[in-house]
């Protein structure tokens, strides 16, 4: 009996009754530690998150300055955290401070030696601060990593560097890599169009450009439309990444001008202007092509156009003056529409005052308002189109007047902006109705005569024209008049000849 019970109060037994005691306690304990350690843990996360959120959001507001100090802060918390470093090189760069940024790349580059992000930061913000030669470095870095060198945007952004180095070859070489690695990003074609033109391969600049405003078009046209929200998403990522449309079009426009093909460099300068009504440079080009063929009403208007914004050009005043010696220009096309009578506040009349200062797009933008606001509003519609046909989209000012004219009986100023609208769109035909209208109205108007000669002229009415022109002739006073007619009845002559 006393053996057993010392077997019983052995130190074995004695510390198994009492883990066999507190064995409860302890699966509290471990699993009350774990729950504060895992809270913790999430809370820190997620306070990391909420920082770095907050950050990327000033960056995406341009709130550089408070970016900044937010990363100042992250930093101290978060050291060896290389995504704040990187805000705060972005925060540094976007506050114009360059060379603070490139002394926090290299300071973030020792303390994460093998990441390579940093390089392709390098790299970016030198070609930003025009220091071409070493950002090509860093490029070629990054391109003879393995996995680095995948990278479709990294062959891209080598290649913007070389074209700015005038290292067209190589560049042509890098963009082509891009495009076979991601082969669906428009914006590569863009980049490659410009090495194409770069190099006189117009008409390969030509597919390439055509490439982007497609896709440009496509998109815009499906974020419109009544689609599911992460496709509509999708299609404003899209939008964003791609490059504007303006220097694509002017890129096209100087493509087809190199081959020749007036006609579609035309078009495309038409689209640059509507555009950006500011570039003078555009009008300048497109009125060259238009005095290249003859069209002298058009060039006029371009050329007239500059010399309104910039009263000081002496190389569009003097083209203005040349060009008036072949025709006179209609004094109709010099004036604007009758002011109307309006609120403050009013669409119409932010319009008004938006097209006397010549901010055509933004009159074009308070009409669309107002006709949205009432379709039935004539005064916002007529303004509309008149500001159409001012930035040369004709076609639709045309479809604007047409829809004027089943509203309201339209009287001779608009009846003939109606009709230069539908030559300006090629419609010839309708345009020789109205002003076949406008004659009967106005029989001794020199201007109908010489619009109807060259219209009629335009749609193979050889006839017409020369007995439009031969009344024109009977009225003329002028010399540019009498030279205009006979030079369209010249033209017709030799067409005939042929």
């Amino acid at each position: 009996m006393v053996s057993v019970e010392k077997d019983l109060d052995s130190p074995f037994i004695q510390f198994m009754r009492f883990i066999h005691q507190v064995r409860y306690s302890l699966v509290v304990f471990i699993v009350a530690v774990t729950v504060v350690f895992t809270y913790i843990y999430v809370y820190a996360k997620q306070l990391r998150m909420d920082r770095l959120a907050t950050i990327n959001q000033d960056l995406h507001q341009k709130n550089f300055s408070g970016a900044l100090v937010r990363t100042d802060t992250a930093i101290k918390s978060y050291p060896r955290e290389v995504v704040f470093y990187v805000c705060k090189i972005q925060a540094l760069a976007g506050l114009g401070r360059g060379d603070d940024a490139l002394k926090e790349l290299t300071g973030a580059e020792q303390i994460f030696p093998s990441n390579l992000d940093i390089v392709g930061m390098r790299a970016k913000l030198l070609a930003d601060m025009g220091q071409l030669a070493p950002s090509l470095e860093e490029y070629r870095r990054l391109a003879d990593d393995p996995v680095y060198g995948k990278s479709a945007q990294i062959q891209a952004d080598k290649a913007i560097v070389e074209l700015r180095m005038k290292k067209e070859h190589a560049a042509m070489t890098d963009i082509d890599r891009a495009i076979y690695l991601a082969p669906g990003e428009a914006k590569f074609y863009a980049i490659r169009a410009r090495a194409a033109k770069s190099l006189n391969l117009y008409e390969r600049a030509i597919k390439d450009a055509t490439v982007v405003i497609t896709t440009l078009d496509f998109a815009r046209r499906a974020k419109g439309s009544a689609m599911q929200s992460d496709k509509a998403e999708r299609i404003a990522v899209l939008l964003a990444s791609l490059p504007n449309e303006l220097p694509v079009y002017v890129l096209r426009a100087q493509s087809y001008e190199m081959l020749h093909d007036d006609a579609a460099a035309f078009e495309d300068y038409t689209k640059a202007v509507q555009s950006d009504p500011s570039r003078v440079d555009l009008y300048m080009a497109r009125g060259n092509l238009s005095l290249r063929h003859n069209r002298y009403r058009e060039a006029y208007a371009d050329y007239r156009h500059i010399v309104e914004v910039e009263p000081h050009n002496a190389v569009a005043r003097a083209k203005m003056n040349e060009v008036s010696k072949f025709f006179t220009p209609a004094q109709i096309a010099e004036r604007t529409p009758p002011p109307p009578t309006f609120k403050k506040g009013d669409y119409i009349g932010m319009g008004y005052q938006d097209m006397v200062d010549n901010k055509l797009q933004d009159a074009i933008a308070e009409f669309t308002n107002a006709v949205v606001k009432d379709p039935n509003d004539f005064k916002a519609r007529r303004y509309l189109a008149h500001c159409l046909a001012k930035t040369g989209d004709n076609r639709n000012a045309a479809k604007q007047f047409s829809i004027l004219l089943d509203m309201h009986k339209l009287d001779y100023y608009d009846i003939e902006r109606y009709a230069e609208a539908l030559e300006g769109a090629g419609k010839s035909n309708e345009a020789a109705e109205l002003y076949e209208k406008l004659v009967k109205m106005r029989p001794n108007d020199v201007d109908l005569y010489r619009s109807l000669g060259r219209v009629y002229s335009d749609t193979d009415q050889k006839r017409k024209a020369i007995e439009a022109c031969a009344k024109g002739l009977k009225l003329a006073k002028s010399d540019s008049d009498i030279n205009e007619f006979n030079r369209i009845i010249r033209d017709i002559q030799l067409d005939r000849q042929k």
